[in-house]
């Protein structure tokens, strides 16, 4: 394989905000031209505790309940309890109308909160396991001309050295293209990756 003088170009957060994740571009150019890119996606601690405080925050954002509609993370993550007692009082007042705000109603609004805890906390635990903090390539593009020549490989030992750089390391994600899982395979061949429990790191 020919020798291939490589430069790299990382960006940032190049998206809009979603629900707290991140997207980082790693580019790769040869004589000015970018000829790959990788996109890198994760959850940092800073935007966990912006989104995802609570199994509710997690309902809310992950699976869509309708109480998403009443306000954006900075609203849900300090009105939560308040809002979900707005919903709750507008439910029961509508299908129960005797029922007024009160001791009544708190109980059954913490009805309502001990079944949300029931529900999701565990989901938002393995939720957490594999989003916060935990970098993944999301996507991976290398110009047909160039492929077959060692830059996808690159790119992917380039994007670790940058989340190390950061106090992260690169992870391989569950869900992968053919030419994905080909990379990785030889990343762990080489001895460049392991296994560490239920995922695949570079080293």
């Amino acid at each position: 394989m020919t020798h291939l003088d490589i430069q790299f170009h990382y960006e940032e957060n190049i998206g809009e905000e979603n629900r707290g994740w991140v997207v980082d571009k790693l580019s790769a150019f040869i004589d000015g031209e970018e000829v790959g890119y990788l996109k890198i996606e994760y959850i940092p601690a800073a935007k966990w505790e912006k989104w995802y405080k609570s199994p509710l925050d997690y309902m809310v954002h992950i699976h869509g309940w309708s109480v998403g509609q009443f306000g954006t993370p900075d609203v849900m993550g300090t009105m939560t309890v308040k809002k979900l007692k707005s919903m709750a009082w507008y439910f029961w007042h509508k299908e129960f109308p005797n029922i007024e705000p009160g001791p009544e109603m708190d109980h059954l609004v913490k009805k309502l909160e001990r079944g949300v805890e029931r529900k999701y906390a565990k989901k938002l635990e393995e939720f957490k396991e594999y989003h916060f903090d935990a970098p993944k390539p999301a996507w991976i593009e290398v110009k047909p001309e160039f492929r077959r020549r060692g830059i996808g490989t690159a790119l992917y030992l380039e994007a670790s050295r940058q989340m190390r750089a950061r106090g992260l390391t690169l992870r391989a994600s569950t869900l992968q293209s053919g030419s994905a899982e080909g990379v990785w395979r030889s990343l762990l061949e080489r001895g460049l990756a392991e296994h560490r429990g239920k995922f695949v790191y570079i080293i």
